[in-house]
């Protein structure tokens, strides 16, 4: 008992320094995510990438059942309960900081890009929706192959090879875009849509990117003309490691979807 209290103390006060020099000193983030992440997101990737379906979903729903079970059985211990919870708080949180918290603050992506960075007219950014929505219609085929079984559910058990398809078209189109960007120079993840997407339908998520396992999941209950551009978003995050410091990088999912439009069983889009 007291090993595991240590263990959460030591992992707490690691987190708690990581994310001091990430915020305090100049360059820490930055060297960080180019020399130290991309290590841990090979190693962490690579494991959790042998499983077709989302560890950190499955990894949720255990965690849920485990701790109903110790409160069960340790009801008349808390001490030894709210030991648990400390040590499963502090190794989520060490997990967050060294997969996702540190990369908050290293350069965006805008900056490295060399994007300028400016306010649009109303006028410019119809005009880029609707360039949007004829890149969309222009690559919805009659059919697809594989076809999805429901055009409105696309159920993880049901479409499973349809999504796969997708999934790996996100990979080729995330490796596409570091002939234009070095940035993007890496070996990527498959993407994986949730087993029970429902759980991000009723956060209104597209997608979300879990720093636990470092795996890029999506919401596959979304229209399927937002299933390709969510998926290398979320696989952005895996390589670039930035939660809300993409500035300029939003602005360019023209280029997402220009390299990576799949086929979709949908009716045309209209803006």
């Amino acid at each position: 008992m007291k090993k595991i209290f240590a263990a959460g103390v030591i992992m707490s006060i690691l987190s708690v320094l990581l994310s001091l020099c990430a915020r305090k000193v100049t360059g820490f983030a930055q060297a960080y995510s180019v020399t130290i992440y991309p290590v841990l997101k090979g190693i962490f990737a690579r494991i959790f990438g042998i499983f077709p379906f989302s560890v950190s979903e499955v990894g949720l729903y255990l965690l849920l059942l485990l701790c109903i079970f110790s409160v069960v059985k340790w009801f008349k211990t808390p001490l030894y309960l709210l030991n648990g919870a400390f040590f499963t708080a502090s190794l989520l949180f060490f997990l967050f900081t060294i997969n996702c918290g540190i990369n908050y603050y290293r350069n965006s992506f805008s900056y490295e890009a060399g994007f300028v960075i400016r306010t649009h007219s109303t006028d410019e950014l119809y005009a880029l929706c609707s360039d949007l929505v004829n890149k969309v219609n222009e690559n919805i085929p009659t059919e697809t192959s594989p076809s999805p079984s429901d055009a409105g559910n696309f159920s993880y058990f049901q479409n499973f090879s349809y999504l796969r398809e997708m999934g790996k078209g996100g990979q080729k189109a995330m490796k596409g875009l570091a002939d234009e960007y070095p940035q993007f120079k890496s070996w990527y993840p498959y993407p994986k849509p949730l087993i029970h997407p429902r759980l991000l339908s009723v956060q209104q998520l597209t997608g979300v990117y879990s720093p636990f396992t470092v795996e890029a999941n999506y919401n596959s209950e979304i229209p399927a003309y937002n299933i390709p551009h969510t998926i290398c978003h979320e696989l952005f995050h895996t390589q670039i490691g930035v939660g809300n410091r993409l500035d300029g990088g939003r602005r360019r999912i023209k280029k997402y979807l220009w390299r990576f439009l799949r086929p979709a069983p949908v009716g045309q889009v209209r803006l």
